[in-house]
């Protein structure tokens, strides 16, 4: 019996209608199909998100090897069963991890996994929640 992939229900954003959407300005991950948007980042997220940033950017410009890149900005987690996307508050990928997918995506989504990922973490945030990521991010690799 083979397996038979069954649709997205209805309300599900697929990966071809997440491709056809204009752009958006809210951060925001996607949950199975579920878009969720990100609250405002706090004073201390984005001082500690600055600073992490530049020292990613000495890096990227005294070896040359990569790119860093700060949210928001998409990277693929899955496309079926259900649309899985992530936008991680840094990431840095090599520029041989970009040739061997095809080069710099023309637009978003990332579809080859970072070799770094940074989450931001806040006294809010559920373990749950942080759980969910760390596994989307292993699972990519």
């Amino acid at each position: 019996m083979s397996a038979i992939a069954s649709a997205p229900p209805v309300g599900c954003l697929t990966y071809t209608e997440y491709l056809s959407e204009q752009t958006i300005s809210e951060r925001y991950d996607i949950i199975e199909g579920e878009r969720r948007i990100l609250p405002s980042p706090t004073w201390r997220h984005q001082r500690i998100q600055g600073r992490l940033l530049r020292a990613f950017q000495s890096y990227e410009d005294a070896t040359g090897s990569g790119y860093c890149l700060a949210a928001p900005f998409d990277v693929l987690i899955r496309r079926v069963p259900r649309l899985q996307v992530r936008q991680p508050d840094l990431l840095f990928i090599s520029k041989s991890a970009l040739t061997q997918s095809g080069g710099i995506p023309e637009r978003v989504p990332l579809e080859t996994a970072p070799e770094l990922v940074v989450e931001i973490l806040s006294d809010s945030d559920r373990k749950s929640v942080l759980s969910g990521k760390i596994t989307d991010y292993l699972t990519i690799g």
